[in-house]
């Protein structure tokens, strides 16, 4: 577990917001940290943001360990819940505003976090990743990721039946580039597939933006449920793969570092993400 308080917030008094913040395979906190700009939002806006990471002694590739649904998946689950609550009890958290992001392995496991534990958490980002309980074992669910077929929210309803009487889920954004070899895009349709069930929605987006921010390469989908609420945020990102949109530059909106996973799109995503989760005001 990896820490990021800025300056001000270490004896605050006040109640400040949290961000979970998950890396990709072969990723390391630090990285993540660096590319995905999250801890320089923390210091400008006045949050916490924890970086977990994976040791190479529980993954060679340092790969959350989601996809064996046992025992590994649930202590790993833990182990990162646990950090939440540490972090609870040595800092003022904000409990109404704990928010979790995740890139690739990480962006799947955030979707673990969420099922495990939905009632930590006011929204999630999964960038890259993909739904929950994908395939019976790790070779399928890697197969799954690359090839991912087109199922139904039927297909998806009994992995998530026992939160089917949950009232207020964790509203959920999602990011995809749409050239991505490693992780199909088809993968983050299956996650809308797999929460319309919890959120009681259908699969229709409700609101289509092209040329979101301006940019010609963002379209961003709007998924509500019948109340009029937005509960899924889905930001496609044209002639992109698998790597992590960002804009380095100095400008408010603009952030982030290019790198492995990593591309310049003039597109800062985590500043709009932090905006999704009402970290930056309008």
């Amino acid at each position: 577990m990896y820490i990021h308080v800025p300056s001000n917030l270490v004896n605050s008094r006040e109640k400040v917001p949290i961000v979970l913040a998950l890396h990709g395979c072969s990723q390391t906190a630090k990285i993540v940290e660096k590319q995905s700009g999250w801890s320089d939002l923390a210091d400008k806006y006045g949050f916490i943001v924890v970086y977990p990471e994976q040791k190479k002694t529980n993954n060679p590739m340092g790969c959350f360990r989601w996809y064996d649904y046992d025992e590994k998946e649930t202590e790993e689950v833990e182990s990162v819940y646990q950090m939440l609550q540490f972090t609870k009890r040595n800092y003022n958290i904000d409990n109404s505003r704990v928010f979790i992001y995740g890139l690739s392995a990480g962006a799947v496991m955030t979707i673990h976090m969420l099922i495990h534990h939905p009632e930590e958490f006011n929204s999630a980002a999964s960038l890259a990743g993909g739904p929950y309980k994908i395939g019976e074992n790790g070779l399928a669910t890697m197969q799954e990721l690359v090839f991912m077929d087109d199922h139904t929210p039927e297909h998806w309803a009994k992995t998530v039946a026992h939160l089917d009487t949950m009232s207020n889920f964790p509203k959920l954004i999602l990011g995809h580039g749409k050239k991505d070899p490693l992780v199909n895009i088809q993968n983050s349709f299956e996650i809308i597939d797999q929460f319309s069930n919890i959120y009681k929605m259908d699969t229709k987006e409700d609101s289509l933006i092209l040329n979101y921010a301006s940019n010609p390469l963002i379209e961003k989908r709007i998924y509500r449920n019948p109340k009029g609420e937005d509960c899924i945020q889905f930001y496609m990102i044209a002639n992109t793969g698998h790597a992590l949109p960002v804009d380095p530059g100095p400008a408010d909106d603009q952030g982030g570092k290019t790198g492995l996973f990593a591309v310049d799109r003039d597109f800062f995503s985590t500043y709009y993400i932090a905006k999704d989760f009402g970290l930056i005001p309008d």
